[in-house]
């Protein structure tokens, strides 16, 4: 059992590292990959019944909690429509290179909250504006 627990965990781990946050590839998790990784963090939250390691399992369940926030559901409905404001836009589409080193600047902008509760709502902002320092980690800022 932990073995198998172990490698999801890796697994999980190596797909981050593969696919940036908010990524297509990261929004189109489906609901049965989310699952399974959501009853690994929550079991190993509430006891540790194996010995995984700590730093790696927190990474990976805070990226997947992101996710499945408000501000991450929003993050997937933008993905097919046009957003009107430039700084959301660029932060939620743009995985080339160059965009990857903007999101820190993105994150910092006083403007990317309100953008985000235009476009998506308040629920959205409000998660976003949780978010934020994690989103600061996640990108490595």
């Amino acid at each position: 059992m932990c073995t198998m627990i172990s490698q999801t965990l890796g697994n999980w781990k190596l797909f981050f590292e593969a696919h940036h946050w908010g990524s297509p590839e990261t929004l189109n998790l489906t609901s049965e990959e989310f699952n399974q990784i959501n009853n690994i963090c929550e079991r190993e939250a509430i006891s540790r019944s194996c010995f995984l390691p700590r730093l790696m399992l927190k990474i990976v369940c805070k990226k997947v909690d992101v996710l499945q926030s408000e501000f991450g559901k929003c993050m997937k409905d933008v993905q097919t429509m046009k957003i009107e404001s430039e700084i959301f836009e660029s932060f939620a589409k743009d995985f080339s290179f160059d965009g990857i080193s903007k999101k820190c600047r993105l994150l910092q902008d006083p403007k990317m909250p309100t953008d985000i509760g235009e476009t998506c709502g308040e629920e959205a902002q409000l998660s976003f504006t949780k978010k934020r320092r994690l989103l600061y980690y996640i990108f490595d800022c």
